[in-house]
């Protein structure tokens, strides 16, 4: 696997600085490889995607146009209104099916990147069956990750749900309480990944290490977020562009049709646009893998102070 030497531990103390520092370190010794799954692995789904953006953005202004009285479609037109609205909700699943995917298939990619630079030395190289294997088995983890967010967030807001038709007063508590505890869950799934135990295990784990490091974690988490965030605009900005002057088109000649060439500019840069949102989010999925090392060594030395403390006493 073509990557450049620089062996960067996971399990390590680290300041902020530093695990900033080996977020970008690790994207710069594995773009060749990380570019090049990227395209191979997330590319389709970047075409259906922005197949479905562009189709919905181009006939959406077909809704607008349509003989609707009161909300209700005329008689006559109820049949291709129905359709259209079939169309669209087609194109709202295919979109949300292609950005889950692509989450699951580069989360399993950046976290397969780490390990593997954590095992292999700087004269050594990780082989790509081995890369291959491990991101299969990264795939299979992160699906069933999914899923068992998805009962959770269904049990969390049934629990929710109860709690505030006994009284509106209970989200004082609920949302502090969300919030302060979706710091350590960022952690869920490098510990999941990169952990040979089951998904309840991993569960009460995060838990377990983010709690004592749970600043750190936030403000890492946070620097981050303004970070990709600025590099999914900029990367996004001619797709935004592109928009805003179609919408303008359309304002003027109050009508929703768009050129071939037009059609396709729009195209191109709706998969640039998505590839930037994909990319953006590596810099909080590296440092939260990074910081998972951290926090693991961080909570063994507590709890190795703590035995030493007891025999002590003792």
């Amino acid at each position: 696997m073509e990557m450049q030497n620089s062996f960067i531990p996971l399990y390590k103390r680290r300041s902020i600085g530093d695990k900033l520092g080996v977020t970008f370190e690790l994207i710069k010794t594995a773009k060749k490889p990380l570019f090049k799954y990227m395209f191979y692995l997330l590319f389709p789904f970047f075409i259906v995607e922005a197949y479905c953006l562009n189709d919905l953005t181009i006939n959406m202004p077909l809704i607008d146009s349509a003989d609707i009285n009161s909300g209700i479609p005329a008689l006559s037109n109820m049949h291709q209104w129905s359709q259209m609205m079939s169309m669209f909700g087609l194109s709202y699943f295919l979109i949300i099916i292609c950005a889950v995917s692509t989450l699951v298939i580069f989360t399993s990619l950046l976290y397969a990147l780490i390990k593997c630079n954590s095992e292999s030395s700087a004269n050594e190289e990780f082989s790509s069956l081995k890369f291959r294997a491990l991101l299969i088995q990264n795939i299979k983890k992160m699906v069933i990750l999914i899923l068992f967010c998805i009962a959770l967030v269904i049990l969390l807001v049934i629990i929710v749900g109860i709690l505030v038709a006994a009284s509106l007063h209970t989200l004082w508590v609920i949302i502090p309480l969300i919030f302060i505890c979706s710091i350590p869950l960022s952690l869920f799934a490098p510990t999941y990944i990169f952990e040979d135990i089951s998904i309840f295990k991993a569960f009460r784990k995060c838990f377990r290490i983010g709690f004592p490091t749970w600043g750190g974690t936030f403000v890492l988490a946070l620097i981050n977020s303004i970070i990709g965030g600025i590099v999914s605009l900029i990367i996004g900005l001619p797709y935004i562009t592109v928009m805003a002057i179609r919408g303008l088109i359309s304002s003027s000649n109050g009508d929703g049709e768009m050129s071939f060439l037009m059609v396709v500019v729009f195209f191109i840069f709706c998969l640039l646009s998505l590839f930037g949102s994909i990319f953006s989010r590596s810099f909080v999925l590296i440092s939260m893998g990074y910081q998972y090392g951290h926090a693991t060594i961080v909570t063994h030395s507590m709890r190795v102070e703590d035995n030493l403390e007891h025999i002590d006493e003792d």
